[in-house]
């Protein structure tokens, strides 16, 4: 698990060099959203980097999968998880630039 959020760390610090600190953008997290949805493009965007790296994992995968038919069910999952990542942008917009509850906080809430 230590391995993961290290690589998670780095995708964080990768992402603040390009994208910098500053606001994220709706419109930029819809296109991401809708265009690299399956890959969690958005998630990185968004400061929800080990959702994308899970969602980047499932794609790939599923992708490999696929040849024995098995990875249908993974894109069936991303594709669950894509109508919920929309369900959801409002909230994970308004958390990523500081305002609202972040995921994190409603899954600790439940527990």
């Amino acid at each position: 698990m230590q391995q993961f959020d290290d690589a998670a760390n780095q995708v964080d610090n990768a992402m603040a060099k390009v994208v910098g600190d500053g606001e994220r953008q709706p419109l930029v997290a819809w296109l991401l959203w809708f265009f690299l949805g399956g890959l969690g493009g958005h998630n990185f965007y968004l400061r929800r980097t080990k959702q994308g790296l899970m969602q980047a994992g499932l794609f790939v995968a599923s992708a490999v999968l696929t040849m024995i038919l098995i990875g249908a069910l993974g894109f069936l999952a991303l594709f669950v998880w894509w109508v919920m990542d929309a369900i959801k942008m409002g909230e994970r917009i308004e958390a990523a630039n500081g305002g609202g509850a972040s995921d994190a906080g409603e899954i600790a809430e439940a527990a």
